[in-house]
């Protein structure tokens, strides 16, 4: 259960980085530095979640 949950994590982790840097290199001037700003938070974001998943699931 526990490296399912690290397996499932780090796979959703890496698809959300896959995309997020499609997203910038696609996207056309104005946008991309828009994405890019909003990026950031974003990032922080799943990094924080993707702590707490972990912590989730060594409590089981």
């Amino acid at each position: 259960m526990y490296l399912a949950s690290i397996f499932v994590t780090w796979l959703t982790f890496a698809a959300l980085g896959t995309t997020s840097l499609w997203v910038v290199w696609a996207a056309p001037g104005p946008t991309r530095v828009k994405v890019q700003r909003s990026l950031g938070p974003v990032c922080l974001l799943s990094v924080v979640v993707m702590l707490v998943w972990m912590q989730f699931a060594a409590g089981w």
